[in-house]
Formats: C-alpha cells, sequence, structure tokens
C-alpha cells in the first residue's frame, strides 16, 4: 500500500517498473491514506519491516519475526487497506484507480 504521493513520484522516477509492478498477477499495488510516518512492510506472514524517517532522512529500520510483531503490521496493514483502492492501469500510459 503507497501513499498517493508516493506511488506518484514513484511512477515519475521508475515509469517502466513501475508499470510492469502494476501488471504484475503475482502484485497487488493499493493506493490509499496512511496515518502513520513510518514504512510498514510484512515478508510472507513471517516477518515485519519498519523504517522511521524523520526531517533528515531514514534513521532506522527494524525487523521482527515474532509472531507478535508479525500480527502487530498485519493489523496495521488492515486498518489501511480497508480504504484503499487498487492501482491499474486502463488502457492509457497513466496509473488510474480502480473503482
Amino acid at each position: 500500500m503507497l501513499d498517493g504521493d508516493v506511488f506518484d513520484r514513484l511512477y515519475e522516477l521508475q515509469p517502466q517498473e513501475t508499470r510492469e509492478a502494476v501488471e504484475d498477477p503475482d502484485v497487488m499495488l493499493l493506493r490509499g491514506a496512511i496515518p502513520y510516518v513510518y514504512g510498514l512492510w510484512i515478508v510472507d506472514d513471517t516477518a515485519v519491516g519498519i523504517v522511521v524517517y524523520t526531517e533528515k532522512g531514514i534513521q532506522g529500520c527494524i525487523l521482527n519475526d515474532t509472531e507478535t510483531a508479525v500480527g502487530w503490521g498485519v493489523e496495521q496493514l488492515e486498518s489501511v487497506k480497508d480504504t484503499a483502492e487498487p492501482i491499474i492501469f486502463r488502457g492509457g500510459r497513466n496509473p488510474v484507480l480502480h473503482k
């Protein structure tokens, strides 16, 4: 899941790679509002990672593979996923939200 501004910037910087990711049947990119100020990722439901950002850039990275941490990460993802929309290409050059 990406914040809309992050996706727009990614697409601007890497249009071909972004398009390939959006069109890959094994990848689902979602776009929506993210209420927290850290990057979060979950690896195959076996580990969760966080990147902490400050005004000076990335200031820390944490990776945890405990069941409690992965459960917390899944809860965070689910809390924003419900209001997100898939990003797709509809025959044009620019990504659009699936409605």
